[in-house]
């Protein structure tokens, strides 16, 4: 073998241990196919490394969240979302408290009626301690799915369906990180199936949780936010956290434009004609309309009347310039400073909420 050629095959091995990411879905005519996971309507891509500007598919949250039981709250700013442009956007929490809360951030889809998909994050996590990572789906309290890493103990990531039911007790666990996870890029997904939730690192699967599973239809969020929580985020950071997002990939039902054949666990056989799939920009995140026909069945193997009104007949809200977003001071059992077995954090995220005009 040459030496031009070990060079490069080193070359290829070193990029391939820093940065592994999940195959692509295949697209079938009837939406795109994740092997051995489903089918789903629409694909999303946001690629931060191409962008001069922040894309229109994604919305900067600029809410505040009570404190709680934490010492402070924390306050989501547009300024601390900065593209880094060739590379990385950059979600800041800034080592300050201003009138009680410290300066977060956060940005989320502009839909939300996903409803089960395959969301891939390629992020590379701050060094800074005392701050939270999250990728996740959110509808309420009750209704959520994610992936958090907390600066003060990058040993570890934690996967986690919150409890479905006030007042019980959400479903988590925890995996070893990336031994580089604050120096290089690694890929975090979730794939959201109707009755498991499966999370991988770097494309290998780490784990997957089938209680308090999300069954509504949400947006999805990534924020890094800090509020002094000594037993989740830890004490407020010192420095800079500099939480950096590169990529973007989703695989998705939208329930407003048309579910394609179910996920795994479903049964398809009988099909009935829908009018649209989604076929995205790459470039912005933004998706137009292409028509075709899709299977929408149930275990049965006829057509559901409740599927059939979420896939045919819902409509898209319009929505005015500005998200209605509700700053929550509860808490859930075992939160905001109450002890858990995951330590025990103030759950407090905003609440989206599509404004009819």
């Amino acid at each position: 073998m040459s030496i031009a050629l070990l060079g490069a095959t080193a070359l290829l091995t070193g990029l391939s241990l820093a940065q592994a990411v999940s195959p692509p879905a295949k697209w079938t005519g009837k939406g795109y196919n994740i092997a051995g996971v489903g089918t789903f309507n629409t694909f999303f891509e946001v690629d931060f490394s191409k962008l001069t500007a922040f894309p229109s598919s994604l919305d900067i949250s600029t809410n505040t969240v009570a404190a709680g039981r934490a010492p402070y709250a924390r306050t989501f700013k547009k300024s601390n979302i900065q593209l880094n442009q060739g590379e990385s956007v950059s979600l800041l929490v800034q080592p300050v408290i201003e009138d009680g809360s410290i300066p977060s951030g956060e940005f989320s889809t502009n839909v939300d009626d996903i409803l089960y998909g395959s969301v891939r994050t390629v992020a590379r996590a701050s060094a800074s301690s005392g701050t939270c990572h999250g990728f996740f789906s959110y509808l309420n309290d009750n209704q959520e799915t994610d992936i958090e890493i907390l600066t003060k103990d990058l040993s570890k990531v934690w996967f986690t369906n919150q409890a479905l039911e006030p007042g019980t007790d959400e479903t988590s666990t925890s995996s070893p990180a990336p031994k580089t996870i604050a120096s290089a890029f690694h890929e975090y997904r979730i794939d959201w199936l109707p009755k498991r939730t499966v999370f991988y690192i770097d494309g290998v699967r780490k784990a997957e949780l089938t209680s308090n599973v999300p069954t509504e239809p949400t947006s999805w969020l990534w924020n890094n936010w800090a509020n002094g929580n000594p037993s989740w985020s830890g004490a407020a950071p010192t420095n800079v956290s500099d939480l950096r997002i590169k990529s973007i990939t989703a695989y998705w039902n939208r329930t407003s434009v048309a579910v394609a054949e179910p996920p795994s666990g479903l049964n398809s056989t009988t099909s009935s004609t829908v009018a649209s799939t989604v076929k995205p920009s790459a470039s912005s995140g933004a998706a137009t309309l292409k028509p075709t026909t899709m299977a929408v069945t149930t275990k049965k193997g006829k057509t559901s009347s409740t599927t059939a009104k979420r896939t045919t007949t819902r409509k898209v809200k319009p929505k005015t310039t500005k998200k209605a977003i509700k700053a929550r001071t509860t808490t859930k059992k075992g939160k905001g400073g109450k002890t858990t077995a995951k330590g025990g954090r103030a759950t407090e995220k905003p609440a989206i909420r599509t404004v009819s005009s």
